[in-house]
């Protein structure tokens, strides 16, 4: 299934929903759209809603560390919601459950 992502802001939050395989095809797509929210000014939280995010693989995961590194280093809180068990299971076992900020 293709990656789909749809925007939304909220005051100072940016919201995006992710569906569909976030997948080495679709990592620069996703990084590069995800990265816009920096231009949104007075921005404090970006929050991606992962429930129907169906699959991830390596470079989805890497994509996730490499958008937390810039909005880190930009001071805003990058939070994944929501995030489908498919998703979760891999997350965990690379021990990145730990570097995010997870919401159910």
């Amino acid at each position: 299934m293709a990656l789909t992502i749809n925007q939304s802001i909220h005051d100072t939050q940016a919201v995006f929903k992710i569906t569909g395989e976030l997948s080495l095809y679709d990592s620069p797509e996703f990084k590069t759209k995800i990265k816009k929210a920096l231009e949104v000014s007075g921005l404090t939280t970006v929050l991606l809603d992962m429930n129907d995010c169906s699959y991830i693989d390596s470079a989805g995961l890497g994509a996730l560390f490499y958008l937390k590194k810039i909005f880190d280093s930009a001071h805003i809180l990058f939070i994944l919601k929501s995030v489908s068990e498919p998703v979760m299971k891999l997350i965990k076992l690379a021990a990145m459950d730990r570097l995010f900020t997870i919401e159910t």
